[in-house]
């Protein structure tokens, strides 16, 4: 079982999504900062009791369709509980991929992580071909073993099970470590979640 360790909110769950998407190269484009507003003071040095620097974080989200409910989020309910939750390794394989490519093609019908790092293992040439690159995974287990701390990937309950939100890449690369590790995640709970069309 997954150790509670606290409460959070939809605040902390933006900046982390940001947060970890803004550190790929290929996707800090993507994000929009306000004008006046910089990466250092919105996401390094980010006030998350600042209202109104939250709603600028919530916006910038959008570009991924949190606000409208749309593309990944699509269907995502609007009330959602966060919480900060700490996984075996194991634990961590358990979780699903969500419900898109090029996920779906890697791990199969039951989008299970651990059998996406077999995957990955068997037969890396495949996985390139899927467009998921290896040299993000293995700079992923780099940093790990170096002690700087990543953005947690952020699940949601759906059932019994946990499907990633955002952090794919992320969870595949913990599901390689070994067994006696442990990762904190950040997990979402809502009444609604099989509207998400990506469960």
């Amino acid at each position: 079982m997954p150790e509670f360790l606290r409460e959070s909110n939809e605040a902390e769950m933006v900046i982390e999504f940001i947060k970890a998407e803004s550190a790929s190269t290929d996707l800090l484009d993507d994000y929009r900062f306000p004008e006046g507003y910089s990466y250092v003071e919105l996401i390094e040095h980010a006030d998350l009791k600042n209202g109104y620097q939250n709603s600028l974080r919530r916006s910038m989200l959008n570009y991924r369709g949190y606000a409208t409910r749309t593309a990944i989020f699509a269907g995502f309910p609007l009330e959602v509980a966060w919480a900060v939750h700490r996984f075996s390794v194991a634990e961590i394989a358990g979780f699903k991929y969500s419900n898109r490519p090029p996920w779906t093609q890697l791990a199969g019908q039951e989008r299970l992580v651990g059998d996406g790092a077999l995957a990955i293992a068997e037969d890396p040439n495949r996985v390139v071909g899927l467009g998921i690159h290896l040299a993000k995974l293995d700079a992923i287990r780099d940093s790990l073993n170096a002690g700087r701390v990543l953005a947690r990937p952020i699940v949601a309950a759906v059932g019994a099970t946990y499907t990633i939100v955002e952090g794919h890449v992320r969870a595949t690369a913990l599901a390689g470590f070994p067994g006696d590790r442990h990762f904190d995640v950040l997990v979402g709970r809502a009444d609604d979640f099989l509207q998400w069309q990506l469960r």
